[in-house]
């Protein structure tokens, strides 16, 4: 997932969810603009995706993985559902540049 950024920045983004459709459609959609993606289906899922391999933007609903991954991974960005619903593309850009 690293891109290769001069600053060590990873560009990622994980989506964490239950639906496979969402995950799968959320994650095809971002793939086409470049955007590297992982997806977990389960909050412990998702802490071992952020172990293994950092991301800048989590996707995420879950109250106590938000909370954990604001305290934990500060450098890291939130997204709600909603926003990449509406706008995969644009959601994860504006969260990038945050």
């Amino acid at each position: 997932m690293h891109d290769g950024m001069p600053d060590g920045s990873v560009l990622g983004v994980l989506i964490v969810d239950q639906e496979e459709a969402f995950l799968d459609e959320a994650a095809r959609v971002l793939r086409s603009i470049g955007v590297p993606v992982r997806v977990a289906r389960t909050p412990l899922a998702a802490v071992w995706a952020l172990e293994r391999e950092p991301v800048a933007v989590v996707v995420c609903d879950w109250s106590p993985l938000v909370d954990q991954v604001r305290d934990q991974y500060p450098g890291v960005q939130w997204l709600p559902r909603a926003a990449i619903v509406r706008d995969p593309v644009a959601a994860v850009r504006a969260a990038r540049r945050a």
